[in-house]
């Protein structure tokens, strides 16, 4: 069984105006991958 799991986040930076919202969206799109993660990890430890 492989026990990795991986996401990759994507923002296309030229579409964001200044630092403030590129990390703003990194931090948004961090947050909705930490969860996604947190229910893969559980779903293994349930196999």
């Amino acid at each position: 069984m492989n026990n990795t799991i991986s996401h990759t986040i994507c923002i296309d930076a030229d579409k964001l105006e200044d630092i403030v919202q590129i990390e703003e969206k990194l931090m948004e799109m961090a947050r909705k991958v930490c969860r996604k993660m947190l229910v893969e990890i559980m779903a293994k430890k349930e196999e």
